[in-house]
Protein backbone atom coordinates (compact mmCIF):
# COMPACT_ATOMS: atom_id res chain seq x y z
CA UNK A 1 0.00 0.00 0.00
CA UNK A 2 1.34 3.43 -0.97
CA UNK A 3 2.27 5.76 1.86
CA UNK A 4 2.65 9.50 1.27
CA UNK A 5 4.32 12.10 3.46
CA UNK A 6 3.47 15.63 2.32
CA UNK A 7 5.46 18.62 3.57
CA UNK A 8 3.95 22.08 3.20
CA UNK A 9 5.41 25.50 3.92
CA UNK A 10 2.93 27.70 5.84
CA UNK A 11 4.99 30.92 5.77
CA UNK A 12 3.10 33.60 3.86
CA UNK A 13 1.68 37.14 4.14
CA UNK A 14 -0.20 36.67 7.39
CA UNK A 15 -2.08 39.98 7.11
CA UNK A 16 -3.58 38.94 3.76
CA UNK A 17 -6.85 37.03 4.09
CA UNK A 18 -6.62 35.91 0.48
CA UNK A 19 -3.40 34.04 1.21
CA UNK A 20 -5.04 32.41 4.22
CA UNK A 21 -7.97 31.26 2.08
CA UNK A 22 -5.85 29.56 -0.58
CA UNK A 23 -3.51 28.03 2.01
CA UNK A 24 -6.45 26.67 3.99
CA UNK A 25 -8.05 25.34 0.82
CA UNK A 26 -4.83 23.55 -0.12
CA UNK A 27 -4.40 22.09 3.38
CA UNK A 28 -7.93 20.69 3.18
CA UNK A 29 -7.18 19.12 -0.21
CA UNK A 30 -3.75 17.72 0.74
CA UNK A 31 -4.66 16.02 4.02
CA UNK A 32 -6.75 13.41 2.18
CA UNK A 33 -3.69 12.24 0.23
CA UNK A 34 -1.24 11.35 2.99
CA UNK A 35 0.42 12.38 6.22
CA UNK A 36 0.58 16.17 6.14
CA UNK A 37 3.37 18.04 7.94
CA UNK A 38 3.15 21.84 7.87
CA UNK A 39 6.04 24.11 8.79
CA UNK A 40 4.42 26.15 11.56
CA UNK A 41 7.62 27.47 13.15
CA UNK A 42 7.55 31.25 13.31
CA UNK A 43 3.91 31.33 12.23
CA UNK A 44 1.49 33.31 14.48
CA UNK A 45 -0.85 31.19 16.59
CA UNK A 46 -3.93 33.06 15.40
CA UNK A 47 -3.01 32.26 11.80
CA UNK A 48 -2.55 28.56 12.57
CA UNK A 49 -5.97 28.52 14.24
CA UNK A 50 -7.60 30.09 11.18
CA UNK A 51 -5.68 27.70 8.93
CA UNK A 52 -7.46 24.85 10.68
CA UNK A 53 -4.39 22.69 11.36
CA UNK A 54 -4.55 19.63 13.55
CA UNK A 55 -1.77 19.21 16.10
CA UNK A 56 -0.37 16.12 14.38
CA UNK A 57 0.03 18.19 11.20
CA UNK A 58 2.26 20.82 12.84
CA UNK A 59 6.02 20.40 12.45
CA UNK A 60 6.67 21.88 15.90
CA UNK A 61 4.57 19.11 17.46
CA UNK A 62 6.08 16.16 15.59
CA UNK A 63 9.77 17.06 15.09
CA UNK A 64 12.56 18.86 16.93
CA UNK A 65 14.64 19.63 13.84
CA UNK A 66 14.16 22.41 11.30
CA UNK A 67 11.76 22.03 8.38
CA UNK A 68 14.46 21.26 5.82
CA UNK A 69 16.40 18.87 8.04
CA UNK A 70 13.15 17.04 8.83
CA UNK A 71 12.49 16.68 5.09
CA UNK A 72 16.04 15.40 4.48
CA UNK A 73 15.80 12.87 7.35
CA UNK A 74 12.41 11.68 6.13
CA UNK A 75 13.81 11.20 2.63
CA UNK A 76 16.75 9.16 3.93
CA UNK A 77 14.40 6.99 5.99
CA UNK A 78 12.07 6.36 3.06
CA UNK A 79 14.72 6.00 0.36
CA UNK A 80 14.62 2.18 0.39
CA UNK A 81 10.84 1.94 0.77
CA UNK A 82 9.43 1.72 -2.75
CA UNK A 83 5.87 1.98 -1.47
CA UNK A 84 6.40 5.39 0.11
CA UNK A 85 6.66 8.85 -1.41
CA UNK A 86 7.81 12.16 0.03
CA UNK A 87 6.44 15.42 -1.35
CA UNK A 88 7.28 19.08 -0.81
CA UNK A 89 4.48 21.49 -1.74
CA UNK A 90 5.10 25.21 -2.22
CA UNK A 91 4.49 28.13 -4.53
CA UNK A 92 1.12 29.67 -3.66
CA UNK A 93 0.47 33.21 -4.80
CA UNK A 94 1.72 35.69 -7.38
CA UNK A 95 5.35 35.36 -8.48
CA UNK A 96 6.89 38.40 -10.19
CA UNK A 97 9.93 40.70 -10.07
CA UNK A 98 13.01 42.13 -11.74
CA UNK A 99 15.66 42.40 -9.02
CA UNK A 100 19.04 40.71 -8.99
CA UNK A 101 18.53 39.99 -5.28
CA UNK A 102 15.41 37.96 -6.04
CA UNK A 103 17.29 36.05 -8.75
CA UNK A 104 20.03 35.13 -6.27
CA UNK A 105 17.46 33.95 -3.70
CA UNK A 106 15.83 31.74 -6.29
CA UNK A 107 19.20 30.30 -7.29
CA UNK A 108 20.00 29.47 -3.64
CA UNK A 109 16.60 27.84 -3.19
CA UNK A 110 17.31 25.79 -6.30
CA UNK A 111 20.25 24.13 -4.53
CA UNK A 112 17.97 22.84 -1.77
CA UNK A 113 15.46 21.66 -4.37
CA UNK A 114 18.24 19.86 -6.24
CA UNK A 115 19.30 18.06 -3.05
CA UNK A 116 15.76 17.02 -2.19
CA UNK A 117 15.05 15.89 -5.75
CA UNK A 118 18.25 13.85 -5.72
CA UNK A 119 17.05 12.11 -2.55
CA UNK A 120 13.75 11.25 -4.20
CA UNK A 121 11.50 14.08 -3.09
CA UNK A 122 8.73 15.03 -5.48
CA UNK A 123 8.46 18.82 -5.44
CA UNK A 124 5.16 20.45 -6.35
CA UNK A 125 4.70 24.14 -7.08
CA UNK A 126 0.99 24.89 -7.07
CA UNK A 127 -1.40 27.81 -7.36
CA UNK A 128 1.04 30.29 -8.89
CA UNK A 129 0.55 33.26 -11.21
CA UNK A 130 3.62 34.47 -13.11
CA UNK A 131 4.65 37.87 -14.34
CA UNK A 132 5.89 40.33 -15.01
CA UNK A 133 9.36 38.75 -14.80
CA UNK A 134 12.74 40.31 -15.47
CA UNK A 135 15.25 38.39 -17.59
CA UNK A 136 17.36 37.24 -14.63
CA UNK A 137 14.36 36.32 -12.46
CA UNK A 138 12.84 34.38 -15.34
CA UNK A 139 16.09 32.52 -15.97
CA UNK A 140 16.51 31.71 -12.28
CA UNK A 141 12.94 30.44 -12.01
CA UNK A 142 13.40 28.32 -15.13
CA UNK A 143 16.50 26.76 -13.52
CA UNK A 144 14.66 26.08 -10.24
CA UNK A 145 11.81 24.48 -12.19
CA UNK A 146 14.21 21.77 -13.38
CA UNK A 147 13.90 20.24 -9.90
CA UNK A 148 10.12 20.71 -9.62
CA UNK A 149 8.19 17.67 -10.82
CA UNK A 150 4.77 19.32 -10.95
CA UNK A 151 4.65 23.02 -11.86
CA UNK A 152 1.01 24.11 -11.67
CA UNK A 153 -0.07 27.64 -12.58
CA UNK A 154 -3.55 29.11 -12.13
CA UNK A 155 -4.18 30.89 -15.44
CA UNK A 156 -3.43 30.54 -19.14
CA UNK A 157 -1.38 33.77 -19.31
CA UNK A 158 0.96 32.43 -16.62
CA UNK A 159 1.11 29.10 -18.43
CA UNK A 160 2.11 30.90 -21.63
CA UNK A 161 4.84 32.82 -19.78
CA UNK A 162 6.08 29.66 -18.07
CA UNK A 163 6.50 27.95 -21.45
CA UNK A 164 8.19 31.07 -22.84
CA UNK A 165 10.90 31.07 -20.15
CA UNK A 166 11.54 27.37 -20.61
CA UNK A 167 9.28 25.63 -18.07
CA UNK A 168 7.90 23.13 -20.55
CA UNK A 169 6.28 20.84 -17.97
CA UNK A 170 4.03 23.55 -16.48
CA UNK A 171 0.30 22.92 -16.57
CA UNK A 172 -2.96 24.44 -15.34
CA UNK A 173 -4.46 24.12 -11.85
CA UNK A 174 -7.47 26.28 -10.83
CA UNK A 175 -6.97 29.04 -8.26
CA UNK A 176 -7.42 27.45 -4.86
CA UNK A 177 -10.00 30.01 -3.77
CA UNK A 178 -12.52 28.21 -5.99
CA UNK A 179 -12.12 25.10 -3.80
CA UNK A 180 -12.39 26.95 -0.50
CA UNK A 181 -15.14 25.35 1.56
CA UNK A 182 -16.50 25.86 5.03
CA UNK A 183 -17.06 22.98 7.43
CA UNK A 184 -20.64 22.57 6.26
CA UNK A 185 -20.03 22.70 2.51
CA UNK A 186 -20.13 25.37 -0.17
CA UNK A 187 -20.72 28.90 0.99
CA UNK A 188 -22.63 29.86 -2.14
CA UNK A 189 -25.97 29.00 -0.59
CA UNK A 190 -28.99 31.34 -0.45
CA UNK A 191 -28.68 33.89 2.36
CA UNK A 192 -31.55 34.40 4.77
CA UNK A 193 -30.74 38.10 4.67
CA UNK A 194 -31.81 40.18 1.66
CA UNK A 195 -28.77 40.84 -0.52
CA UNK A 196 -28.69 44.49 -1.53
CA UNK A 197 -25.36 45.95 -0.37
CA UNK A 198 -22.35 46.84 -2.48
CA UNK A 199 -18.87 46.06 -1.14
CA UNK A 200 -15.80 47.99 -2.36
CA UNK A 201 -12.15 47.11 -1.72
CA UNK A 202 -9.00 48.18 -3.58
CA UNK A 203 -5.26 48.08 -3.38
CA UNK A 204 -3.53 51.34 -4.30
CA UNK A 205 -2.18 50.15 -7.66
CA UNK A 206 -2.26 47.25 -10.09
CA UNK A 207 0.86 45.90 -8.40
CA UNK A 208 3.99 47.22 -6.72
CA UNK A 209 6.07 47.32 -9.91
CA UNK A 210 3.83 49.85 -11.66
CA UNK A 211 3.67 53.56 -10.81
CA UNK A 212 0.17 54.88 -11.47
CA UNK A 213 0.04 58.51 -10.20
CA UNK A 214 -3.64 59.01 -11.08
CA UNK A 215 -4.86 55.56 -10.09
CA UNK A 216 -7.13 56.74 -7.27
CA UNK A 217 -8.81 59.31 -9.50
CA UNK A 218 -9.43 56.65 -12.18
CA UNK A 219 -10.88 54.22 -9.63
CA UNK A 220 -13.12 56.87 -8.06
CA UNK A 221 -14.38 58.05 -11.45
CA UNK A 222 -15.28 54.50 -12.46
CA UNK A 223 -16.82 53.73 -9.06
CA UNK A 224 -19.16 56.72 -9.25
CA UNK A 225 -20.32 55.60 -12.70
CA UNK A 226 -20.89 52.02 -11.52
CA UNK A 227 -22.69 53.16 -8.34
CA UNK A 228 -24.95 55.32 -10.48
CA UNK A 229 -25.91 52.30 -12.58
CA UNK A 230 -26.42 49.98 -9.58
CA UNK A 231 -28.70 52.50 -7.92
CA UNK A 232 -29.33 53.49 -4.33
CA UNK A 233 -28.16 50.83 -1.87
CA UNK A 234 -26.00 50.38 1.22
CA UNK A 235 -22.27 50.62 0.39
CA UNK A 236 -19.51 49.08 2.48
CA UNK A 237 -15.82 49.85 2.05
CA UNK A 238 -13.33 47.43 3.60
CA UNK A 239 -10.13 45.49 3.14
CA UNK A 240 -8.75 41.94 3.38
CA UNK A 241 -5.10 43.00 3.24
CA UNK A 242 -3.78 45.19 6.05
CA UNK A 243 -1.74 47.46 3.78
CA UNK A 244 -4.87 48.26 1.73
CA UNK A 245 -6.52 49.99 4.69
CA UNK A 246 -5.22 53.49 4.00
CA UNK A 247 -6.22 53.46 0.33
CA UNK A 248 -9.64 52.01 1.09
CA UNK A 249 -10.22 54.73 3.67
CA UNK A 250 -9.26 57.37 1.08
CA UNK A 251 -11.91 55.93 -1.24
CA UNK A 252 -14.43 55.94 1.60
CA UNK A 253 -13.58 59.53 2.44
CA UNK A 254 -14.08 60.56 -1.19
CA UNK A 255 -17.50 58.91 -1.29
CA UNK A 256 -18.86 60.51 1.90
CA UNK A 257 -21.65 62.29 0.03
CA UNK A 258 -23.36 58.88 -0.32
CA UNK A 259 -26.04 58.49 2.36
CA UNK A 260 -25.75 54.84 3.40
CA UNK A 261 -21.97 54.42 3.47
CA UNK A 262 -19.93 52.38 5.97
CA UNK A 263 -16.22 51.81 6.48
CA UNK A 264 -15.34 48.40 7.96
CA UNK A 265 -12.64 49.21 10.50
CA UNK A 266 -11.29 45.70 11.05
CA UNK A 267 -9.53 43.64 8.41
CA UNK A 268 -11.91 41.05 7.00
CA UNK A 269 -10.83 37.50 7.83
CA UNK A 270 -12.45 34.08 8.19
CA UNK A 271 -13.88 35.00 11.61
CA UNK A 272 -15.83 38.12 10.58
CA UNK A 273 -16.35 37.56 6.84
CA UNK A 274 -19.89 36.24 7.21
CA UNK A 275 -21.00 39.36 9.08
CA UNK A 276 -19.53 41.59 6.34
CA UNK A 277 -20.47 39.68 3.18
CA UNK A 278 -23.77 38.01 4.06
CA UNK A 279 -25.91 40.91 2.76
CA UNK A 280 -23.62 41.87 -0.14
CA UNK A 281 -25.09 41.59 -3.64
CA UNK A 282 -22.16 43.06 -5.62
CA UNK A 283 -18.45 43.29 -4.87
CA UNK A 284 -16.10 45.58 -6.80
CA UNK A 285 -12.35 45.18 -6.34
CA UNK A 286 -8.93 44.87 -7.94
CA UNK A 287 -8.03 42.09 -5.48
CA UNK A 288 -8.64 38.59 -6.84
CA UNK A 289 -9.38 36.99 -3.50
CA UNK A 290 -11.65 39.79 -2.35
CA UNK A 291 -13.72 39.03 -5.44
CA UNK A 292 -13.68 35.25 -5.04
CA UNK A 293 -14.11 35.21 -1.26
CA UNK A 294 -17.09 37.55 -1.36
CA UNK A 295 -18.52 35.38 -4.14
CA UNK A 296 -18.39 32.42 -1.75
CA UNK A 297 -20.96 34.28 0.33
CA UNK A 298 -23.17 34.98 -2.68
CA UNK A 299 -21.87 38.32 -4.00
CA UNK A 300 -21.50 38.91 -7.74
CA UNK A 301 -17.81 39.79 -8.33
CA UNK A 302 -17.00 42.71 -10.62
CA UNK A 303 -13.29 43.24 -11.27
CA UNK A 304 -12.42 46.89 -11.88
CA UNK A 305 -8.87 46.76 -13.24
CA UNK A 306 -6.42 47.83 -15.89
CA UNK A 307 -6.90 44.70 -17.98
CA UNK A 308 -3.63 45.03 -19.91
CA UNK A 309 -1.52 45.27 -16.76
CA UNK A 310 -3.47 43.19 -14.26
CA UNK A 311 -2.71 39.87 -15.93
CA UNK A 312 -3.53 37.74 -12.87
CA UNK A 313 -7.21 38.70 -12.67
CA UNK A 314 -7.56 39.11 -16.43
CA UNK A 315 -6.15 35.63 -17.06
CA UNK A 316 -8.13 33.87 -14.32
CA UNK A 317 -11.45 35.49 -15.26
CA UNK A 318 -10.97 34.85 -18.98
CA UNK A 319 -10.05 31.21 -18.38
CA UNK A 320 -13.29 30.84 -16.40
CA UNK A 321 -15.31 32.48 -19.21
CA UNK A 322 -16.02 35.41 -16.90
CA UNK A 323 -14.80 38.17 -19.25
CA UNK A 324 -18.21 39.79 -18.82
CA UNK A 325 -17.32 40.59 -15.19
CA UNK A 326 -14.16 42.52 -16.13
CA UNK A 327 -14.47 46.31 -16.07
CA UNK A 328 -11.50 48.03 -17.69
CA UNK A 329 -10.25 51.22 -16.01
CA UNK A 330 -8.71 52.39 -19.28
CA UNK A 331 -12.10 52.62 -21.02
CA UNK A 332 -14.05 55.86 -21.26
CA UNK A 333 -17.04 56.72 -19.07
CA UNK A 334 -19.66 55.63 -21.61
CA UNK A 335 -18.00 52.23 -22.11
CA UNK A 336 -17.76 51.63 -18.34
CA UNK A 337 -21.42 52.57 -17.89
CA UNK A 338 -22.53 50.33 -20.77
CA UNK A 339 -20.51 47.39 -19.46
CA UNK A 340 -22.00 47.80 -15.98
CA UNK A 341 -25.53 47.85 -17.41
CA UNK A 342 -24.75 44.65 -19.33
CA UNK A 343 -23.62 42.98 -16.09
CA UNK A 344 -26.83 43.97 -14.30
CA UNK A 345 -28.97 42.81 -17.24
CA UNK A 346 -27.16 39.46 -17.45
CA UNK A 347 -26.85 38.97 -13.68
CA UNK A 348 -28.80 35.70 -13.49
CA UNK A 349 -26.81 34.18 -16.36
CA UNK A 350 -23.51 35.31 -14.86
CA UNK A 351 -24.38 33.89 -11.45
CA UNK A 352 -25.19 30.52 -13.01
CA UNK A 353 -21.93 30.63 -14.96
CA UNK A 354 -20.02 31.30 -11.73
CA UNK A 355 -21.72 28.39 -9.98
CA UNK A 356 -20.96 26.07 -12.89
CA UNK A 357 -17.28 27.03 -13.10
CA UNK A 358 -16.93 26.77 -9.32
CA UNK A 359 -18.15 23.19 -9.31
CA UNK A 360 -16.07 22.31 -12.37
CA UNK A 361 -12.90 23.76 -10.82
CA UNK A 362 -13.49 21.95 -7.50
CA UNK A 363 -13.79 18.64 -9.35
CA UNK A 364 -10.81 19.48 -11.60
CA UNK A 365 -8.60 20.33 -8.61
CA UNK A 366 -9.42 17.05 -6.88
CA UNK A 367 -8.84 15.12 -10.08
CA UNK A 368 -5.40 16.66 -10.67
CA UNK A 369 -4.26 16.03 -7.10
CA UNK A 370 -5.51 12.46 -7.23
CA UNK A 371 -3.41 11.96 -10.36
CA UNK A 372 -0.32 13.25 -8.55
CA UNK A 373 -0.66 11.45 -5.22
CA UNK A 374 -2.53 8.23 -6.08
CA UNK A 375 -0.23 6.60 -8.61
Amino acid sequence: MQYNVIFFQAHTQYENTGDLIINRSLVDLLRSHGKLIVNDRGVPDWYLTQLGLQERERLSKVAKCSFFITIACTLLKHILNKNSNVYLVSGLGHFYGYSVFKSVNIAVASLAFALFRGLGCQIIKIGTSLGPLGLLVGAAESFRALFIKHYLVRDSLSLELAKKIGIRHAYFFPDLAWSYEQQHGLLTQPSRIAREALFISFRSSTHELIKEPHYKECVLNALKIIIGVLGRRKIKVGYQVERDRAFCFELFDSLRDIDDLEFIESRIDVDNAFDVYNDVKYVISNRLHVLLYAYKFGALPMALINMNEHIKITGIFKDAYLDDLLLDLTKNNIEIEEKTREIVTQEAVLRQRLNDIERYYIDKSKEILKGIFCK
